[in-house]
Protein backbone atom coordinates (compact mmCIF):
# COMPACT_ATOMS: atom_id res chain seq x y z
CA UNK A 1 0.00 0.00 0.00
CA UNK A 2 1.08 3.57 -0.63
CA UNK A 3 -0.31 5.49 2.22
CA UNK A 4 -0.23 8.58 0.69
CA UNK A 5 0.82 10.89 -1.91
CA UNK A 6 0.16 14.42 -2.56
CA UNK A 7 1.03 18.01 -3.34
CA UNK A 8 2.88 19.40 -0.12
CA UNK A 9 4.90 22.72 -1.19
CA UNK A 10 2.60 24.19 -3.58
CA UNK A 11 0.06 26.82 -3.25
CA UNK A 12 -3.43 25.73 -3.20
CA UNK A 13 -5.24 23.99 -6.16
CA UNK A 14 -3.39 25.20 -9.04
CA UNK A 15 -3.08 23.67 -12.49
CA UNK A 16 0.09 22.38 -11.05
CA UNK A 17 -1.50 20.31 -8.45
CA UNK A 18 -4.30 19.09 -10.76
CA UNK A 19 -1.48 17.86 -13.30
CA UNK A 20 0.34 16.08 -10.56
CA UNK A 21 -3.07 14.65 -9.39
CA UNK A 22 -3.87 13.24 -12.54
CA UNK A 23 -0.09 12.00 -14.07
CA UNK A 24 0.38 10.35 -10.61
CA UNK A 25 -3.04 8.21 -10.53
CA UNK A 26 -2.40 7.54 -14.25
CA UNK A 27 1.13 5.83 -13.26
CA UNK A 28 -0.60 4.36 -10.57
CA UNK A 29 -3.53 3.18 -12.12
CA UNK A 30 -1.49 1.57 -15.41
CA UNK A 31 1.79 0.49 -16.09
CA UNK A 32 3.84 2.50 -14.06
CA UNK A 33 3.01 1.00 -10.89
CA UNK A 34 2.98 -2.90 -12.73
CA UNK A 35 6.59 -1.91 -13.44
CA UNK A 36 7.54 -2.56 -9.96
CA UNK A 37 6.92 -6.25 -9.08
CA UNK A 38 8.13 -9.29 -7.08
CA UNK A 39 7.80 -12.79 -6.95
CA UNK A 40 8.97 -12.60 -3.21
CA UNK A 41 7.04 -10.18 -1.78
CA UNK A 42 3.99 -9.51 -4.14
CA UNK A 43 1.01 -11.47 -4.81
CA UNK A 44 0.40 -13.58 -7.56
CA UNK A 45 -3.02 -12.81 -7.78
CA UNK A 46 -2.06 -9.50 -9.45
CA UNK A 47 0.88 -10.91 -10.61
CA UNK A 48 3.01 -9.87 -8.68
CA UNK A 49 2.58 -5.86 -7.98
CA UNK A 50 4.13 -4.42 -5.22
CA UNK A 51 1.22 -0.98 -5.07
CA UNK A 52 -1.61 -2.14 -5.10
CA UNK A 53 -3.47 0.53 -3.15
CA UNK A 54 -2.87 3.87 -2.81
CA UNK A 55 -4.87 7.01 -1.18
CA UNK A 56 -3.79 10.62 -2.18
CA UNK A 57 -2.80 12.71 0.95
CA UNK A 58 -5.32 15.48 1.20
CA UNK A 59 -3.92 18.17 3.59
CA UNK A 60 -6.93 20.01 5.40
CA UNK A 61 -4.95 22.59 6.62
CA UNK A 62 -4.92 26.56 5.59
CA UNK A 63 -1.32 27.37 7.20
CA UNK A 64 1.19 29.25 4.75
CA UNK A 65 4.26 26.26 5.06
CA UNK A 66 0.89 23.79 3.86
CA UNK A 67 -0.73 23.40 0.61
CA UNK A 68 -4.07 22.53 0.83
CA UNK A 69 -4.90 19.43 -0.90
CA UNK A 70 -8.34 18.18 0.07
CA UNK A 71 -10.87 17.06 -1.96
CA UNK A 72 -13.81 18.38 0.00
CA UNK A 73 -14.49 21.52 1.76
CA UNK A 74 -15.17 22.03 5.13
CA UNK A 75 -19.39 22.53 4.20
CA UNK A 76 -18.77 18.50 2.10
CA UNK A 77 -18.30 20.44 -1.33
CA UNK A 78 -15.93 19.53 -3.52
CA UNK A 79 -13.22 21.54 -3.41
CA UNK A 80 -11.71 22.97 -6.73
CA UNK A 81 -9.17 19.94 -6.49
CA UNK A 82 -11.77 17.74 -5.92
CA UNK A 83 -13.74 18.61 -8.58
CA UNK A 84 -10.95 18.08 -11.16
CA UNK A 85 -10.55 14.83 -9.77
CA UNK A 86 -14.00 14.09 -10.08
CA UNK A 87 -14.13 15.29 -13.50
CA UNK A 88 -11.04 13.09 -14.30
CA UNK A 89 -12.59 9.57 -12.65
CA UNK A 90 -13.72 8.39 -16.31
CA UNK A 91 -10.41 8.39 -17.77
CA UNK A 92 -9.26 6.20 -15.04
CA UNK A 93 -9.67 1.84 -15.70
CA UNK A 94 -13.16 1.09 -14.16
CA UNK A 95 -12.07 -0.47 -11.01
CA UNK A 96 -10.36 2.16 -10.10
CA UNK A 97 -12.75 4.67 -10.97
CA UNK A 98 -15.13 3.18 -9.12
CA UNK A 99 -13.62 2.67 -6.25
CA UNK A 100 -12.25 6.32 -6.32
CA UNK A 101 -15.69 7.72 -6.58
CA UNK A 102 -17.31 5.48 -4.06
CA UNK A 103 -14.80 7.31 -1.69
CA UNK A 104 -15.79 10.47 -2.43
CA UNK A 105 -18.95 10.33 -2.46
CA UNK A 106 -18.75 8.79 0.96
CA UNK A 107 -17.02 11.31 1.85
CA UNK A 108 -19.22 14.09 0.78
CA UNK A 109 -21.66 12.38 2.66
CA UNK A 110 -20.13 12.35 5.84
CA UNK A 111 -18.82 15.35 5.43
CA UNK A 112 -22.60 17.19 5.00
CA UNK A 113 -24.49 14.90 7.70
CA UNK A 114 -21.72 16.31 10.47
Amino acid sequence: WLNGYGVFETPSFTPQSVAFLQGATDWLCGDGAADFRDAANGLPADDYRLVQRWAWFALDDTRPEFADTRLLMPDGTLSPLGEAYAAYLPHLPEPASLLLLTALTALAGIRRRA
